[in-house]
Protein backbone atom coordinates (compact mmCIF):
# COMPACT_ATOMS: atom_id res chain seq x y z
CA UNK A 1 0.00 0.00 0.00
CA UNK A 2 1.41 3.63 -0.80
CA UNK A 3 0.82 5.65 2.60
CA UNK A 4 1.16 9.50 3.16
CA UNK A 5 1.83 10.08 6.09
CA UNK A 6 1.70 13.94 7.50
CA UNK A 7 3.56 15.20 10.29
CA UNK A 8 4.54 18.77 12.37
CA UNK A 9 7.57 17.60 13.42
CA UNK A 10 10.06 15.16 12.31
CA UNK A 11 10.44 12.10 13.92
CA UNK A 12 12.94 11.28 16.89
CA UNK A 13 14.19 9.21 19.78
CA UNK A 14 13.58 12.31 21.87
CA UNK A 15 10.41 13.31 22.29
CA UNK A 16 7.24 10.95 23.09
CA UNK A 17 4.98 11.98 20.16
CA UNK A 18 8.22 11.41 17.54
CA UNK A 19 9.36 8.41 19.58
CA UNK A 20 6.01 6.52 18.28
CA UNK A 21 5.99 7.74 14.82
CA UNK A 22 9.18 6.91 14.39
CA UNK A 23 9.03 3.53 16.02
CA UNK A 24 6.07 2.73 13.81
CA UNK A 25 7.81 3.99 10.29
CA UNK A 26 10.44 1.41 11.28
CA UNK A 27 8.21 -1.66 11.86
CA UNK A 28 5.35 -0.27 8.98
CA UNK A 29 7.94 -0.11 6.28
CA UNK A 30 8.59 -3.47 5.56
CA UNK A 31 4.59 -3.55 4.48
CA UNK A 32 4.28 -0.50 2.68
CA UNK A 33 5.45 2.12 0.61
CA UNK A 34 5.66 5.28 3.10
CA UNK A 35 6.28 8.35 1.84
CA UNK A 36 6.43 10.73 4.81
CA UNK A 37 5.87 14.57 4.64
CA UNK A 38 7.25 16.24 7.86
CA UNK A 39 7.48 19.39 8.74
CA UNK A 40 11.19 20.92 10.01
CA UNK A 41 11.07 22.98 12.73
CA UNK A 42 13.90 22.10 14.84
CA UNK A 43 16.34 22.09 12.73
CA UNK A 44 16.79 18.27 13.12
CA UNK A 45 20.46 17.10 12.91
CA UNK A 46 21.46 15.44 9.58
CA UNK A 47 22.40 11.95 11.10
CA UNK A 48 18.77 11.61 12.55
CA UNK A 49 17.28 12.63 8.71
CA UNK A 50 19.61 9.87 7.74
CA UNK A 51 17.60 7.64 10.19
CA UNK A 52 14.67 8.03 8.63
CA UNK A 53 15.91 7.14 5.12
CA UNK A 54 16.02 3.10 5.24
CA UNK A 55 11.95 3.41 6.19
CA UNK A 56 10.28 5.82 4.04
CA UNK A 57 11.14 8.61 1.12
CA UNK A 58 11.30 11.52 3.36
CA UNK A 59 9.38 14.81 2.01
CA UNK A 60 11.03 17.35 4.25
CA UNK A 61 9.64 20.93 5.04
CA UNK A 62 11.73 23.71 6.19
CA UNK A 63 9.56 26.14 8.32
CA UNK A 64 11.44 28.56 9.10
CA UNK A 65 12.27 31.38 6.57
CA UNK A 66 14.30 35.10 6.81
CA UNK A 67 10.79 36.42 6.95
CA UNK A 68 9.49 34.45 9.48
CA UNK A 69 11.55 35.21 12.03
CA UNK A 70 11.74 38.74 11.12
CA UNK A 71 7.66 38.44 12.20
CA UNK A 72 8.17 36.52 15.08
CA UNK A 73 11.07 38.52 16.70
CA UNK A 74 8.59 42.01 15.83
CA UNK A 75 5.71 40.07 17.48
CA UNK A 76 7.61 38.78 20.76
CA UNK A 77 8.45 42.68 21.09
CA UNK A 78 5.32 43.69 21.03
CA UNK A 79 3.20 41.05 23.40
CA UNK A 80 -0.08 43.35 22.58
CA UNK A 81 0.14 42.38 18.56
CA UNK A 82 0.70 38.89 19.43
CA UNK A 83 -2.47 38.75 21.62
CA UNK A 84 -4.68 40.78 18.80
CA UNK A 85 -3.71 38.18 16.16
CA UNK A 86 -4.33 35.42 18.43
CA UNK A 87 -7.79 37.38 18.94
CA UNK A 88 -8.47 37.15 15.15
CA UNK A 89 -7.53 33.88 14.05
CA UNK A 90 -10.51 31.42 14.30
CA UNK A 91 -7.81 28.40 15.07
CA UNK A 92 -6.04 27.94 18.41
CA UNK A 93 -2.88 29.38 18.44
CA UNK A 94 -1.20 25.91 19.14
CA UNK A 95 -2.91 25.31 15.51
CA UNK A 96 -2.13 28.76 13.80
CA UNK A 97 1.29 29.23 14.40
CA UNK A 98 2.43 26.04 12.51
CA UNK A 99 1.00 26.98 8.99
CA UNK A 100 2.90 27.98 5.97
CA UNK A 101 1.37 28.89 3.00
CA UNK A 102 4.22 27.74 1.13
CA UNK A 103 3.92 24.70 2.82
CA UNK A 104 0.57 23.99 1.70
CA UNK A 105 1.35 24.77 -2.11
CA UNK A 106 4.02 22.25 -1.84
CA UNK A 107 1.66 19.43 -0.04
CA UNK A 108 -1.18 20.05 -3.00
CA UNK A 109 1.28 19.67 -5.47
CA UNK A 110 2.73 16.64 -3.93
CA UNK A 111 -1.03 14.89 -4.00
CA UNK A 112 -1.57 15.98 -7.45
CA UNK A 113 1.50 14.16 -9.18
CA UNK A 114 1.50 11.18 -6.84
CA UNK A 115 -0.86 8.45 -6.32
CA UNK A 116 -1.57 7.51 -2.66
CA UNK A 117 -3.47 4.29 -1.47
CA UNK A 118 -3.83 5.83 2.32
CA UNK A 119 -3.40 9.57 3.79
CA UNK A 120 -2.12 9.19 7.89
CA UNK A 121 -2.10 12.67 9.27
CA UNK A 122 -0.31 12.05 12.11
CA UNK A 123 -1.64 14.76 14.87
CA UNK A 124 -4.29 17.51 14.13
CA UNK A 125 -1.83 20.01 14.44
CA UNK A 126 -1.05 18.95 10.13
CA UNK A 127 -5.00 18.20 9.54
CA UNK A 128 -5.23 21.77 8.48
CA UNK A 129 -2.90 21.15 5.60
CA UNK A 130 -5.16 18.71 3.67
CA UNK A 131 -6.78 20.48 0.19
CA UNK A 132 -10.28 20.30 -0.26
CA UNK A 133 -11.38 17.93 -1.89
CA UNK A 134 -9.96 14.81 -0.43
CA UNK A 135 -10.56 11.69 -2.05
CA UNK A 136 -8.35 9.67 -0.58
CA UNK A 137 -8.88 8.19 2.59
CA UNK A 138 -8.16 9.77 5.39
CA UNK A 139 -6.68 7.93 8.75
CA UNK A 140 -6.42 10.87 11.73
CA UNK A 141 -4.24 9.67 14.40
CA UNK A 142 -3.55 11.87 17.80
CA UNK A 143 -1.99 11.37 20.75
CA UNK A 144 -4.16 13.55 22.72
CA UNK A 145 -7.51 14.43 23.50
CA UNK A 146 -6.66 17.81 22.58
CA UNK A 147 -9.91 19.98 23.36
CA UNK A 148 -9.64 18.17 26.95
CA UNK A 149 -6.39 18.86 27.45
CA UNK A 150 -7.01 23.01 26.60
CA UNK A 151 -9.99 22.47 29.59
CA UNK A 152 -7.44 21.17 31.60
CA UNK A 153 -4.94 24.35 31.36
CA UNK A 154 -7.09 27.06 31.39
CA UNK A 155 -9.22 25.41 34.92
CA UNK A 156 -5.60 25.09 36.28
CA UNK A 157 -4.78 28.73 35.65
CA UNK A 158 -5.60 30.87 38.72
CA UNK A 159 -5.42 35.02 37.48
CA UNK A 160 -8.63 35.59 35.65
CA UNK A 161 -6.93 37.11 32.66
CA UNK A 162 -4.98 34.22 31.44
CA UNK A 163 -7.54 32.11 32.37
CA UNK A 164 -9.89 33.67 30.41
CA UNK A 165 -7.76 33.58 27.25
CA UNK A 166 -6.92 30.40 27.56
CA UNK A 167 -10.41 28.97 27.90
CA UNK A 168 -11.00 31.15 24.51
CA UNK A 169 -8.07 29.00 23.23
CA UNK A 170 -9.78 25.92 24.68
CA UNK A 171 -13.16 26.50 22.68
CA UNK A 172 -11.51 27.43 19.57
CA UNK A 173 -9.37 23.61 20.03
CA UNK A 174 -12.88 21.83 20.74
CA UNK A 175 -14.40 23.62 17.25
CA UNK A 176 -11.36 22.34 15.62
CA UNK A 177 -10.70 19.11 16.66
CA UNK A 178 -14.30 18.16 16.43
CA UNK A 179 -13.92 19.24 12.86
CA UNK A 180 -10.93 17.12 12.32
CA UNK A 181 -12.14 13.93 13.75
CA UNK A 182 -15.65 14.80 11.68
CA UNK A 183 -13.40 14.82 7.89
CA UNK A 184 -11.92 11.78 8.35
CA UNK A 185 -12.56 8.55 7.64
CA UNK A 186 -11.11 6.80 10.73
CA UNK A 187 -10.01 8.12 14.01
CA UNK A 188 -6.98 5.90 15.98
CA UNK A 189 -6.27 6.90 19.70
CA UNK A 190 -3.69 5.95 22.25
CA UNK A 191 -6.32 5.06 25.39
CA UNK A 192 -9.93 4.39 26.34
CA UNK A 193 -10.31 7.73 27.77
CA UNK A 194 -9.16 9.96 24.75
CA UNK A 195 -11.33 7.40 22.79
CA UNK A 196 -14.43 8.49 24.46
CA UNK A 197 -14.21 12.06 24.62
CA UNK A 198 -13.52 12.03 21.05
CA UNK A 199 -16.70 9.71 20.11
CA UNK A 200 -18.14 12.81 21.96
CA UNK A 201 -17.32 15.21 19.80
CA UNK A 202 -18.14 13.23 16.46
CA UNK A 203 -19.86 10.02 17.20
CA UNK A 204 -20.27 8.98 13.45
CA UNK A 205 -16.33 8.62 12.83
CA UNK A 206 -14.81 5.05 13.17
CA UNK A 207 -12.27 4.98 16.11
CA UNK A 208 -9.83 1.91 17.23
CA UNK A 209 -7.45 1.93 19.84
CA UNK A 210 -3.67 1.31 18.74
CA UNK A 211 -1.83 2.25 22.56
CA UNK A 212 1.85 3.38 22.86
CA UNK A 213 4.59 0.88 23.04
CA UNK A 214 8.24 0.58 23.66
CA UNK A 215 11.78 -1.30 22.16
CA UNK A 216 11.90 -3.76 24.81
CA UNK A 217 15.18 -4.47 22.65
CA UNK A 218 16.60 -1.00 23.93
CA UNK A 219 15.02 -0.47 27.51
CA UNK A 220 16.31 -3.44 29.23
CA UNK A 221 16.63 -4.15 33.02
CA UNK A 222 19.99 -2.99 34.96
CA UNK A 223 21.19 -3.49 38.16
CA UNK A 224 19.85 -1.38 40.89
CA UNK A 225 22.94 1.13 41.82
CA UNK A 226 24.89 -0.88 44.54
CA UNK A 227 23.59 0.40 48.12
CA UNK A 228 26.45 1.36 51.12
CA UNK A 229 26.66 4.63 51.24
CA UNK A 230 24.83 5.90 48.15
CA UNK A 231 21.88 8.13 48.36
CA UNK A 232 18.63 6.74 47.10
CA UNK A 233 17.40 8.20 43.93
CA UNK A 234 14.69 9.79 42.47
CA UNK A 235 14.08 10.25 38.18
CA UNK A 236 11.45 11.91 35.87
CA UNK A 237 11.97 11.72 32.50
CA UNK A 238 10.64 13.77 29.56
CA UNK A 239 10.49 16.92 27.77
CA UNK A 240 10.36 20.04 29.69
CA UNK A 241 9.15 22.18 27.06
CA UNK A 242 5.96 20.43 27.38
CA UNK A 243 3.65 21.67 30.26
CA UNK A 244 2.23 19.03 32.42
CA UNK A 245 6.15 17.64 32.57
CA UNK A 246 7.04 21.18 33.72
CA UNK A 247 4.42 21.75 36.10
CA UNK A 248 4.61 17.76 37.41
CA UNK A 249 7.90 18.25 38.60
CA UNK A 250 7.50 22.14 40.04
CA UNK A 251 4.71 20.46 42.26
CA UNK A 252 6.41 17.54 43.46
CA UNK A 253 9.70 19.84 44.02
CA UNK A 254 7.52 21.77 46.21
CA UNK A 255 4.59 19.84 47.84
CA UNK A 256 5.78 16.25 47.70
CA UNK A 257 9.67 16.03 48.13
CA UNK A 258 10.51 17.75 51.49
CA UNK A 259 7.97 14.95 52.96
CA UNK A 260 10.23 12.46 51.06
CA UNK A 261 13.40 14.00 52.70
CA UNK A 262 11.72 14.13 56.04
CA UNK A 263 12.66 10.43 56.34
CA UNK A 264 14.98 10.34 53.66
CA UNK A 265 17.54 13.59 54.07
CA UNK A 266 19.93 12.64 51.13
CA UNK A 267 17.37 11.53 48.27
CA UNK A 268 18.81 12.64 45.31
CA UNK A 269 16.10 13.87 42.35
CA UNK A 270 16.94 14.04 38.94
CA UNK A 271 14.42 15.75 36.29
CA UNK A 272 15.72 14.40 33.19
CA UNK A 273 14.73 15.81 29.24
CA UNK A 274 15.00 18.47 26.78
CA UNK A 275 13.80 21.91 27.34
CA UNK A 276 13.43 22.98 30.51
CA UNK A 277 11.52 26.29 31.02
CA UNK A 278 13.54 28.86 33.33
CA UNK A 279 11.46 27.67 36.70
CA UNK A 280 12.63 24.04 36.04
CA UNK A 281 16.53 25.28 35.97
CA UNK A 282 16.36 27.12 38.92
CA UNK A 283 14.88 23.90 40.93
CA UNK A 284 17.97 22.17 39.99
CA UNK A 285 20.15 25.65 42.21
CA UNK A 286 18.28 23.50 45.21
CA UNK A 287 20.51 21.17 46.80
CA UNK A 288 20.16 17.43 45.65
CA UNK A 289 18.32 18.49 42.71
CA UNK A 290 19.92 18.02 38.96
CA UNK A 291 17.98 19.10 35.89
CA UNK A 292 20.03 17.61 32.95
CA UNK A 293 18.18 19.21 29.93
CA UNK A 294 18.69 17.27 26.50
CA UNK A 295 20.65 14.26 27.10
CA UNK A 296 21.67 11.85 23.93
CA UNK A 297 20.22 8.96 25.79
CA UNK A 298 17.93 8.46 28.91
CA UNK A 299 18.35 4.70 29.79
CA UNK A 300 21.57 5.40 32.08
CA UNK A 301 19.62 7.87 34.04
CA UNK A 302 16.84 5.41 34.47
CA UNK A 303 19.11 2.65 35.20
CA UNK A 304 20.66 4.78 38.60
CA UNK A 305 16.77 5.29 40.02
CA UNK A 306 15.88 3.80 43.51
CA UNK A 307 12.28 4.68 42.61
CA UNK A 308 10.80 6.22 38.94
CA UNK A 309 8.25 8.90 39.43
CA UNK A 310 5.70 10.03 37.48
CA UNK A 311 3.69 12.86 39.50
CA UNK A 312 1.64 14.59 36.85
CA UNK A 313 -1.78 16.21 37.02
CA UNK A 314 -2.43 17.34 33.63
CA UNK A 315 -2.44 15.29 30.18
CA UNK A 316 -4.12 12.97 28.15
CA UNK A 317 -2.67 9.99 25.94
CA UNK A 318 -0.53 7.48 27.52
CA UNK A 319 2.59 8.03 29.14
CA UNK A 320 5.91 6.28 27.09
CA UNK A 321 8.44 7.23 29.75
CA UNK A 322 5.84 4.91 32.14
CA UNK A 323 6.50 2.23 29.65
CA UNK A 324 10.43 2.43 29.29
CA UNK A 325 10.60 2.19 33.38
CA UNK A 326 9.35 -0.19 33.01
CA UNK A 327 10.75 -1.96 30.47
CA UNK A 328 14.23 -1.06 32.49
CA UNK A 329 12.37 -3.32 35.84
CA UNK A 330 12.29 -0.34 37.92
CA UNK A 331 9.84 0.12 40.77
CA UNK A 332 7.50 3.27 39.59
CA UNK A 333 5.03 5.74 42.14
CA UNK A 334 2.92 7.88 39.22
CA UNK A 335 -0.51 9.58 39.50
CA UNK A 336 -3.79 7.90 38.22
CA UNK A 337 -3.67 10.46 35.72
CA UNK A 338 0.41 9.85 34.69
CA UNK A 339 -0.73 6.02 34.87
CA UNK A 340 -4.02 6.40 33.07
CA UNK A 341 -4.75 4.58 29.55
CA UNK A 342 -1.87 1.67 30.29
CA UNK A 343 -3.36 -1.76 31.17
CA UNK A 344 -1.12 -1.26 34.96
CA UNK A 345 -2.45 -2.54 38.28
CA UNK A 346 -1.97 -0.45 41.15
CA UNK A 347 0.35 -2.56 43.85
CA UNK A 348 0.81 -5.23 41.15
CA UNK A 349 3.08 -3.12 38.04
CA UNK A 350 3.31 0.04 39.88
CA UNK A 351 1.76 1.92 42.82
CA UNK A 352 -0.85 4.87 42.78
CA UNK A 353 -1.09 7.76 44.45
CA UNK A 354 -2.88 11.01 44.01
CA UNK A 355 -2.36 13.36 46.80
CA UNK A 356 1.02 14.86 48.03
CA UNK A 357 1.24 12.96 50.93
CA UNK A 358 0.02 9.77 49.94
CA UNK A 359 2.58 10.46 46.78
CA UNK A 360 5.33 10.79 49.76
CA UNK A 361 4.74 7.68 51.23
CA UNK A 362 4.69 5.34 48.75
CA UNK A 363 8.13 6.53 47.42
CA UNK A 364 9.31 5.82 51.40
CA UNK A 365 7.96 2.87 51.21
CA UNK A 366 9.36 1.27 47.97
CA UNK A 367 12.89 3.46 49.42
CA UNK A 368 12.76 0.82 52.25
CA UNK A 369 11.98 -2.30 50.73
CA UNK A 370 14.30 -3.33 48.11
CA UNK A 371 12.26 -6.45 47.37
CA UNK A 372 9.22 -5.07 47.15
CA UNK A 373 11.27 -2.97 44.33
CA UNK A 374 12.65 -5.62 42.51
CA UNK A 375 8.71 -7.93 42.47
CA UNK A 376 7.70 -4.47 41.12
CA UNK A 377 10.50 -3.91 38.48
CA UNK A 378 10.09 -7.44 37.43
CA UNK A 379 6.23 -7.58 36.76
CA UNK A 380 6.46 -4.18 35.24
CA UNK A 381 9.28 -5.79 32.76
CA UNK A 382 6.72 -9.25 31.95
CA UNK A 383 3.78 -6.68 31.05
CA UNK A 384 5.15 -4.67 28.87
CA UNK A 385 7.05 -7.76 27.12
CA UNK A 386 3.52 -9.04 26.53
CA UNK A 387 1.82 -6.03 25.65
CA UNK A 388 3.88 -3.10 24.43
CA UNK A 389 6.43 -3.96 22.17
CA UNK A 390 6.52 -2.19 19.12
CA UNK A 391 6.03 -5.11 17.02
CA UNK A 392 2.38 -5.67 17.95
CA UNK A 393 1.63 -2.21 18.22
CA UNK A 394 2.58 -1.68 14.25
CA UNK A 395 0.49 -4.59 13.99
CA UNK A 396 -2.33 -3.29 15.10
CA UNK A 397 -2.12 -0.12 13.29
CA UNK A 398 -1.44 -1.91 9.94
CA UNK A 399 -4.74 -3.68 10.88
CA UNK A 400 -6.41 -0.58 10.72
CA UNK A 401 -5.10 0.58 7.41
CA UNK A 402 -6.56 -1.66 5.31
CA UNK A 403 -9.55 -1.37 7.16
CA UNK A 404 -9.65 2.07 6.58
CA UNK A 405 -8.36 1.49 2.62
CA UNK A 406 -11.31 -1.37 2.28
CA UNK A 407 -13.87 0.90 3.21
CA UNK A 408 -13.03 3.77 1.59
CA UNK A 409 -14.14 7.51 1.76
CA UNK A 410 -17.06 7.98 3.30
CA UNK A 411 -19.78 10.96 3.59
CA UNK A 412 -17.82 13.26 5.77
CA UNK A 413 -18.05 16.61 6.81
CA UNK A 414 -16.90 19.51 4.32
CA UNK A 415 -14.01 21.71 5.64
CA UNK A 416 -12.11 24.45 3.91
CA UNK A 417 -8.20 23.83 3.66
CA UNK A 418 -7.51 25.44 7.09
CA UNK A 419 -10.53 24.05 8.22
Amino acid sequence: MRVLVLASYVPSFYKGAEIRLLHLLRHLSSRHEITLWAINRRGVPAGEIAALLPHCRLELQDFHSPEHNRLVARLRRSGWRQWLQQRRSPLPLVIDRIYRPALQARLNTLLASQHFDLIHVNQIMVWQYLPRPVVTPVLLCTDNAWADLAEQEWRAIPQWLPRRRKKAEARKMRRYEKLAVESSDHCVVVSGRDGELIRQLAPATPISLIPNGVDTGYFRPAPEPAGGDSPPRLVFTGAMGWPPNAEAMTYFCRDTLPAIRGEFPAVQMDIVGLQPPPDILALGQQPNIRVTGFVPDVRPYIAEATVYVVPLRQGSGTRLKILEALAMGKAVVSTTIGAEGLEVTDGRHLLIADEPQDFAARVCELLRDPSRRQALGQAGRTLVEACYDWRAIAAGLDAVYHQVRGQGTRQRSCHGDRG
